[in-house]
C-alpha cells in the first residue's frame, strides 16, 4: 500500500473513532445517569460514576447512588436488551430497572465481593492484626505487635484491586529495622502472585543495589487473601504529579522535572539489564491481538466500528515486522509516570510490578512516553488552552529527555518505540469508548494523529 493510501486509511479511521453514539457518552455522564434513574428511585440525591468497562461479556458500569433513607447504594449497569423490572425499592436485594435512553439494565450489586480482604485492609484494628499476622508468618518480624495503624486508601478499582498505605506505631523496644510504613495491595485473580514473585526476584537482583532507582522491599504474601505486603518507599510525590504541576500551574521546577525524567530513563535501563526472568512474556502480537479484541467487543455494541481500525493495524504490523525486533528483557509491563516515585534530592523509586514480564525494551519505553504525552496534553489544554502544536513540541522534548537518558545506558530502537506508541495511542482512543470517557476523546485523537505522524503512517 502506498504512503498516500495509508494516510487516507488512517484519516478515515480517525474520523470513525471520533464519532461515538450519544448513548455511550450518557453511560459515563453522572448527570445523565442521575436523570435516567430519578423516575425509578424516589429520594435519589446524587449518582457517582465509579467505572465503565467493556469486557468479553459486554459493557458494564458501576454507580454509587445516594438515596434518602437508604444511604449509599451500589448499582451495576449492563448494556442489554430490556428486562422486566424487579423489586419496589432500591434498598431491596434483587431490585432491577431498564433505562432505555442509556440502553442499560441496572441492578443492586457489590463489586468488591471479588476482594474479600478489603474490609480488613481498611479497618484500622483489623488491618493491624492482618499486618501482624502476615509479618509474623513470614518470619520477618517474629512476635511483632502493632499498637496503632493508620490506613490510607491510595487507589481503589472496585472489583479489581485496592492499594492501602499504612503508618504503624510499634512498641518502643521494637527493632529499628522493623517497618513503620507499609503498603498492602489486594487483587482479583492471579495478579497478586505475579507481583509478589516479580518483587522478590527484583529485590535479590543487582538493580535493587545499584542505587539509581529504589524498589519496595517485599515483606509478605497471603495467597488465601490475595494480599501483597511491602515496605513503603519514602517519597514526596509521583512523577505524574510532578508533570502536572510543572505543566499546569507553571509553578513546578522545569529543570527538576527534566532531571527526574532522565533519572527515570537510566533506572528503566538498569531494570531491563537486571537479568531476572519472569514467567510471563509479552510481544507485539499479544498487544495487537488485545486491541483487536477491544474493537470486536465495541463492534457488537456499535456496528459502525466493525473493521474501523483493521487497515491501520495492518499497516503498523508491516512496519514493526520490518523494523527488526530487539531481544526481550525483564520489563515493568505497565510503566507510566504514575509508577515513578520522586523523593528528596532527585531520588526515584519504581512501584506496581503487577504486570512484570519479558518484553522488548521499546514496549516499556513507549508506554511511558505515551502516558507522559497523555497526562501532559490534557494538563496543558486545561491550563493554557488549545495551542496543540506548541504543547506537542514541549512534550516531545520531555519524552526525548527520558529516551536519551535510557539510550545512554543501553540501545533501544526509536523506530520501534514510535510504532509501539502508535499502538498505545490507538488503545487510548478505544478506551475512551470502552470506559465511556468521551471528554478525553478530542485530545486523545490529537495524540493519535501525532503518534501516527511521527511513525510515518499519517
Amino acid at each position: 500500500m502506498s504512503r498516500t493510501a495509508t494516510a487516507a486509511t488512517a484519516s478515515e479511521t480517525l474520523e470513525r473513532l471520533g464519532d461515538p453514539p450519544e448513548w455511550l457518552g450518557a453511560i459515563g455522564d453522572p448527570a445523565a445517569v442521575e436523570g435516567a434513574l430519578l423516575p425509578h428511585i424516589p429520594g435519589l440525591r446524587s449518582c457517582e460514576v465509579v467505572r465503565v468497562r467493556t469486557k468479553s461479556t459486554g459493557m458494564g458500569a458501576v454507580y454509587l447512588a445516594d438515596v434518602a433513607g437508604a444511604g449509599a447504594v451500589e448499582l451495576h449497569g449492563r448494556v442489554s436488551a430490556p428486562r422486566p423490572p424487579a423489586g419496589t425499592s432500591v434498598a431491596e436485594p434483587g431490585w432491577r430497572r431498564y433505562l432505555p435512553d442509556l440502553r442499560l439494565v441496572v441492578a443492586r450489586g457489590d463489586a468488591d465481593a471479588a476482594l474479600p480482604a478489603l474490609g480488613s485492609m481498611t479497618d484500622p484494628d483489623a488491618a493491624a492484626r492482618m499486618i501482624e499476622r502476615l509479618l509474623q508468618a513470614s518470619g520477618r518480624c517474629p512476635g511483632m505487635r502493632v499498637s496503632a495503624c493508620r490506613p490510607r486508601v491510595m487507589r481503589h478499582k472496585p472489583g479489581s484491586r485496592c492499594t492501602v498505605a499504612y503508618e504503624l506505631d510499634l512498641a518502643p523496644d521494637a527493632p529499628a529495622d522493623w517497618p513503620r510504613a507499609v503498603v498492602a495491595k489486594t487483587y482479583w485473580g492471579g495478579k497478586g502472585r505475579v507481583a509478589w514473585g516479580g518483587m522478590r526476584d527484583l529485590w535479590r537482583a543487582p538493580v535493587a543495589a545499584a542505587g539509581t532507582v529504589a524498589l519496595a522491599e517485599p515483606l509478605a504474601f497471603s495467597p488465601d487473601d490475595r494480599v501483597v505486603l511491602q515496605r513503603g518507599i519514602p517519597h514526596r510525590t509521583t512523577l505524574k504529579a510532578m508533570l502536572r504541576e510543572s505543566l499546569g500551574t507553571g509553578g513546578g521546577d522545569a529543570a527538576a522535572l527534566v532531571a527526574a525524567l532522565r533519572q527515570t530513563g537510566r533506572g528503566l535501563a538498569e531494570l531491563h539489564t537486571c537479568g531476572v526472568q519472569p514467567l510471563d512474556e509479552r510481544c507485539w502480537a499479544d498487544e495487537r491481538a488485545e486491541v483487536g479484541d477491544i474493537v470486536d467487543r465495541l463492534a457488537t455494541l456499535v456496528p459502525s466500528l466493525d473493521g474501523a481500525v483493521s487497515s491501520l493495524l495492518d499497516s503498523l504490523d508491516r512496519r514493526i515486522a520490518a523494523a527488526g525486533e530487539q531481544p526481550a528483557v525483564p520489563s515493568h509491563g505497565s510503566f507510566r509516570p504514575a509508577q515513578v516515585l520522586v523523593g528528596e534530592h532527585g531520588a526515584i523509586g519504581f512501584i506496581d510490578f503487577d504486570s512484570f514480564c519479558l518484553a522488548e525494551p521499546a514496549a516499556d519505553c513507549a508506554l511511558f512516553c505515551s502516558s507522559l504525552r497523555d497526562t501532559g496534553l490534557r494538563t496543558l489544554r486545561e491550563a493554557r488552552g488549545g495551542n496543540d502544536d506548541a504543547h506537542l513540541t514541549h512534550l516531545d522534548a520531555l519524552a526525548a529527555a527520558f529516551l536519551d537518558a535510557y539510550a545512554d545506558m543501553r540501545p533501544v530502537s526509536r523506530e520501534r518505540v514510535e510504532l509501539w506508541e502508535s499502538l498505545d495511542a490507538v488503545t487510548g482512543v478505544l478506551h475512551c469508548w470502552t470506559k465511556a470517557k468521551l471528554g478525553r476523546l478530542p485530545y486523545r485523537l490529537t495524540l493519535l494523529r501525532h503518534a501516527l505522524g511521527r511513525a510515518g503512517v499519517l
